[in-house]
C-alpha cells in the first residue's frame, strides 16, 4: 500500500493506494468529519458505477477521479472511496482539483516486456512518481509507439534477453531518439542478471551496452537495473537454455525496496525539485 498525505484549505487529507491483482483500491480519508460518502468503481472504457450516502455529494470526487485514473493507469478498474467532510463538497470539490488539476508535468513511463514483469515495475514507478506532482502515464510502446508532444519527461525500461534490451524496445528508442535527446530520460533494464551479486556487474554492463549501441548518443539523468522474475513460459528453447547458466530456482526476484529508492534519487534529477506530498513508506504485511 502506498500512502500519500497534503493539506487542502486547512484540512489533513490522506490519500492510501493498494495495487490489487486486478486494478487499484483508492481512498481519501481526513476533513473535519470523517465517513464514507461514495464509493466509484471505474472501468478503463469510460463506464463508472457509484454508491452514494444519501444527502451526500462526494460522487463529485469520486466519480470523475475514479474514470481518471483507470484511464491514466490503464487498469482493469478503479475502485474510489471518498471518507472525509470538509463542511462543504463545494469546498472539498474545488480544493482537491486546485490541488491536482493544476498544470502538472507529465511523466511517460514507458516500456517493452515479453514475460509481463518489467509491466509490472514500469506501474511502480509510474505510482511512486505521483508524489512528485507529476501526471504519469505508464504505456507499452506497442500502445505508444510515438511519444506525444506534450510529455515532459520520459523513463523507459525494457526486459533483457541475451544481453539485449527486446527488438521493440530498440526500435522505439531509435523512433523517438530526437525528442528523447531534448527532454529529460531515465533508462531502467529487468533481467535476471540483477538478482545475483555475482553477476549484477554483468547486468550493469548490458545496460551500458545498450545505452551505446541503442539509445543513439542519448544522455540518460540515471539508468538502473532491476531484478526481474524466472519463468520459462514463452521462454524459446535457446532461451531456455540460457536460464540454465544462473543458480537461480524458479521465482520472482523483484526488489521494490529497488525500485523506490531509484525513483527517490531520480524523480529530482529529471524535474529539478523533490516530492510535494509527503509520501510514507510502505507498509510491511
Amino acid at each position: 500500500m502506498r500512502i500519500w498525505e497534503m493539506s487542502v484549505f486547512g484540512n489533513s487529507i490522506r490519500a492510501e493506494v493498494q495495487t490489487l491483482d486486478n486494478g487499484f483500491d483508492v481512498g481519501i480519508f481526513g476533513g473535519c468529519s470523517t465517513h464514507i460518502g461514495a464509493v466509484s468503481l471505474a472501468e478503463p472504457e469510460g463506464g463508472v458505477q457509484t454508491v452514494e450516502r444519501p444527502g451526500h455529494k462526494d460522487r463529485f470526487v469520486s466519480e470523475p477521479w475514479a474514470l481518471r485514473l483507470a484511464k491514466a493507469a490503464r487498469l482493469a478498474r478503479v475502485a474510489f472511496f471518498v471518507r472525509y467532510n470538509m463542511g462543504s463538497s463545494y469546498v472539498a470539490r474545488r480544493g482537491i482539483g486546485d490541488c491536482m488539476l493544476h498544470r502538472m508535468e507529465k511523466v511517460l513511463i514507458a516500456y517493452s516486456t515479453l514475460s509481463g514483469c518489467t509491466t509490472t515495475i514500469a506501474k511502480r514507478i509510474g505510482t511512486d512518481f505521483i508524489a512528485y506532482g507529476v501526471r504519469p502515464q505508464v504505456v507499452s510502446v506497442e500502445e505508444m509507439p510515438t511519444v506525444p508532444s506534450d510529455i515532459d519527461a520520459v523513463v523507459f525500461g525494457s526486459g533483457v534477453r541475451m544481453g539485449k534490451f527486446h527488438k521493440e524496445a530498440r526500435d522505439w528508442l531509435t523512433a523517438n531518439a530526437e525528442f528523447l535527446d531534448k527532454h529529460p530520460l531515465a533508462l531502467f533494464s529487468v533481467g535476471l542478471r540483477a538478482a545475483s551479486p555475482q553477476t549484477e556487474g554483468l547486468a550493469e554492463r548490458d545496460l551500458d551496452t545498450v545505452m551505446h549501441e541503442t539509445a543513439h548518443g542519448l544522455h540518460p539523468k540515471a539508468s538502473v537495473v532491476f531484478p526481474g522474475w524466472k519463468r520459462t513460459e514463452g521462454f524459446t528453447n535457446m532461451e531456455k537454455l540460457a536460464l540454465r547458466v544462473y543458480p537461480l530456482a524458479e521465482g520472482d526476484y523483484r526488489d521494490w525496496d529497488k525500485v523506490d529508492a531509484w525513483v527517490r534519487g531520480t524523480a529530482p534529477l529529471m524535474l529539478g525539485r523533490g516530492p510535494k506530498v509527503r509520501l510514507i513508506p510502505m507498509r510491511k504485511y
